[in-house]
């Protein structure tokens, strides 16, 4: 009798568990459910213009956390560079795409000699019920008996801000969706405005230009433009940063940065890199109050030093900046009116607290994943908290889960995992290949020893 196991998003972290999951004796039976017939890439690896790159070097991007060099030895199949030359380029998403599509492939293929079965699915997944000692999961065209089941739901599109009515959620003015902009709506001259500054408004301004925008370009966020380029690590830092003791109190950690910047004022991002590598077991220990003070006060600082974008980027937004085809506004939007053709913008300035206004075109909401599931929207994570079947964690960064086995949080102990940027919360840094590998890695040991149990 096979285990059959759904896993909800076929992204990375979905795909990738699939594949570590057929190492199992047991004979499984996975259903993989996707959006599109892309499994495997997830929204960032399937780019609307070929030319956006990684914002990591290809050295760091590969698919398995004990072959380091996977992915730069698929990039240099013909070997016509170097290895280190390759192990600090910026390739393009797309490419990494297609790497990603391989490796699912090669993972279906796998499958099929091995006994095991792969149903990748369409489509999305409605609901989990709890029933009879299994989980029911439904579809449009499905009902499904499951023993496990995995939210593996990757990047949700960004919530819509308050000052964009409801009735214009689908308007021809407004895409929420930063990874597939509605370019076709866009006139080549008229003002455009971008909602929020980070790493997706880099892609954004970049998608514009290629489909022929040569208009002005808004950015409006609360801090303004704070985006850096990445630099290559230098030499180790002999920072006490390395060597804190685990639990570490927030005040702790600020007094020992504060300390190590006056020593190494121009390496930062490299004092950022040092408590990163550790972030999940300091956060999983910070008090709800400091999980709190920091989300309020620090996020944005760490979130300049930890996000760092190609050179390549960094030039091209330095030269909008310069040539004033791109503005970035630090404020708050206080109002907005959609008219037929121009949608009518007011802010209110960071530093002076004036109101300003803005006349654009477009509006193209940056502002980054949305992770409330308490938050109606008509999707499964949505539901399943309605049902109490799954939590959010207390500062609404994701899902309540035991970090030490995936396994969520509920009334009644549900054979219902997750994965990725649904233990933020948990985790706090949990979105970069280099975690999720490694959570694909664990979790599928975890399940693979709770099969042989049985």
């Amino acid at each position: 009798m096979k285990i059959k196991i759904g896993i909800i998003g076929g992204g990375f972290s979905g795909a990738m568990l699939a594949r570590h999951l057929l190492n199992s004796k047991q004979n499984l039976e996975i259903y993989i459910f996707n959006n599109d017939a892309k499994f495997g890439r997830g929204i960032a690896y399937q780019a609307q213009i070929d030319s956006l790159l990684l914002n990591v070097p290809a050295g760091k991007m590969s698919a398995y956390s004990n072959q380091p060099d996977h992915f730069v030895d698929w990039l240099n199949k013909e070997n016509k560079e170097s290895k280190d030359e390759f192990d600090q380029k910026f390739v393009a998403r797309n490419e990494y795409g297609c790497y990603l599509s391989e490796i699912w492939e090669e993972t279906k293929k796998i499958a099929a000699l091995s006994g095991h079965i792969i149903h990748p699915v369409i489509g999305k997944a409605l609901q989990i019920i709890p029933k009879d000692g299994a989980l029911e999961l439904q579809t449009h065209e499905l009902n499904l008996s499951l023993d496990f089941c995995v939210l593996a739901c990757g990047n949700s599109l960004p919530t819509r801000p308050k000052t964009i009515a409801e009735k214009n959620f689908n308007s021809k003015r407004y895409s929420n969706n930063p990874w597939h902009i509605k370019v076709e709506a866009i006139q080549p001259d008229k003002e455009v405005l971008i909602l929020g500054a980070g790493l997706t408004m880099v892609d954004a301004i970049q998608v514009l230009r290629a489909n022929g925008f040569k208009g002005k370009v808004n950015c409006i966020s609360p801090h303004g433009f704070n985006i850096l380029p990445y630099e290559k690590p230098t030499e180790e830092l002999p920072s006490e940063l390395k060597f804190i003791n685990i639990p570490i109190r927030l005040s702790e950690i600020l007094k020992l940065f504060h300390q190590e910047m006056r020593l190494y004022p121009t390496k930062i991002a490299d004092l950022v890199a040092l408590l990163r590598a550790k972030s999940g077991a300091i956060w999983s220990n910070f008090t709800h109050e400091e999980r709190d003070f920091f989300m309020r006060h620090l996020r944005h600082k760490w979130g300049v030093a930890r996000h760092r974008i190609p050179p390549e980027s960094y030039a091209i937004l330095q030269d909008e900046i310069k040539n004033k085809s791109l503005q970035i506004h630090a404020g708050k939007i206080t109002a907005m009116e959609f008219q037929e053709s121009l949608v009518f913008v007011e802010f209110q300035e960071r530093n002076s607290n004036k109101k300003r206004h803005l006349c654009v075109q477009h509006v193209i909401n940056c502002t980054g994943p949305a992770s409330d599931i308490t938050i109606p929207n008509g999707g499964i994570l949505n539901s399943l908290c309605q049902n109490d079947i799954i939590q959010a964690d207390p500062l609404f960064l994701g899902v309540k889960t035991d970090v030490n086995n995936y396994q969520v949080y509920s009334k009644e102990n549900y054979p219902i995992y997750a994965l990725g940027n649904l233990l933020k919360g948990e985790l706090w840094e949990t979105t970069a290949i280099n975690e999720l590998r490694i959570q694909c890695e664990e979790l599928a040991q975890v399940l693979i020893n709770t099969f042989n149990k049985q």
